[in-house]
């Protein structure tokens, strides 16, 4: 069996929660494995490769939908065209977030997996994918020339918990379950949290050895680490301990930089994204006292 339904973006937007609410319900299949990558890493090992993450065929009438998370595809040049070969993946699915605090999350997760030491101004200068992922117009138009857009759903992250059960029921009607089935415990609120290692060097390290075994196809040995909290071992820290906060100057240089693609994927997609557009609670507040002064 091959999937009815991709996760195809974005990175630091919430899914790894997907991920985890479609993998709770009883009648949706996603692999134990997060992020197969096979429409971008992988594809050359071939379908027979990519069937081992999915039911085999005697169990097609156990589960209404299968599928698997990916973040990455979205971003591949040739992602688009290798899905629309597999007549199998009915929907694609895609988070979006506030590209300016996707970046800013994406800087996080850096320097927590790769002890990057760094600004964030010195990240985004070092790392363009920061920015360029946030271009979401840009990257879906590859795919609506591929897939119409009613095949393609469009979850905004800031939204996704503040409505959650309306959000389970536009998910479970893409996908083609009853949303009512979503287990209690996917109603809590579960987004990674933004933290550093006390052990900042030794959890890079252990980081790279999960990656390892991911490549050797050894995700079972991750997710048992996992299961058993080996990297809260090593702690955490207060997320102001090492990075000081974005700058004023550096949300407003980003803000200008995503807003057309912010205008291009509303008009794309029906979207209403102003709450990208107005600055945070206490960024408007620091605004009004400068005024004020």
């Amino acid at each position: 069996m091959l999937p009815t339904f991709l996760g195809i973006g974005t990175p630091k937007s919430g899914t790894s929660w997907l991920h985890d609410a479609l993998e709770a319900h009883p009648d949706i299949w996603v692999p134990g494995r997060r992020e197969v990558h096979y429409f971008d890493r992988h594809y050359d090992r071939g379908p027979g490769w990519y069937r081992r993450f999915f039911p085999p065929s005697r169990h097609r009438h156990r589960y209404r939908a299968i599928g698997e998370i990916t973040p990455h595809y979205l971003y591949h040049e040739r992602g688009p065209e290798r899905i629309a070969a597999m007549p199998s993946v009915r929907g694609l699915i895609v988070v979006v977030r506030n590209p300016v605090d996707r970046a800013y999350s994406h800087y996080w997760f850096r320097a927590r997996i790769e002890n990057y030491r760094g600004s964030f101004e010195d990240f985004l200068a070092e790392r363009p994918e920061a920015t360029t992922w946030g271009l979401y117009a840009r990257h879906l138009a590859n795919y609506t020339a591929h897939f119409a857009k009613d095949r393609i759903l469009v979850l905004v992250y800031e939204r996704l918990f503040a409505d959650l059960d309306r959000n389970l029921r536009a998910l479970g009607d893409f996908v083609g379950v009853d949303s009512a089935t979503f287990p209690a415990i996917v109603r809590a609120r579960r987004v990674n949290p933004r933290f550093l290692p006390r052990l900042r060097r030794t959890y890079a390290y252990s980081f790279s050895a999960a990656w390892w075994l991911v490549r050797k196809d050894l995700y079972g040995m991750v997710r048992w680490a996992r299961n058993f909290g080996v990297m809260r071992l090593l702690g955490t820290q207060g997320d102001d301990a090492i990075h000081a906060p974005m700058k004023p100057e550096t949300r407003d240089r980003l803000a200008e930089l995503f807003g057309h693609d912010i205008e291009t994927l509303e008009a794309m997609f029906d979207l209403d994204l102003s709450l990208w557009k107005r600055p945070p609670a206490d960024d408007l507040d620091r605004r009004v006292t400068e005024s004020a002064s």
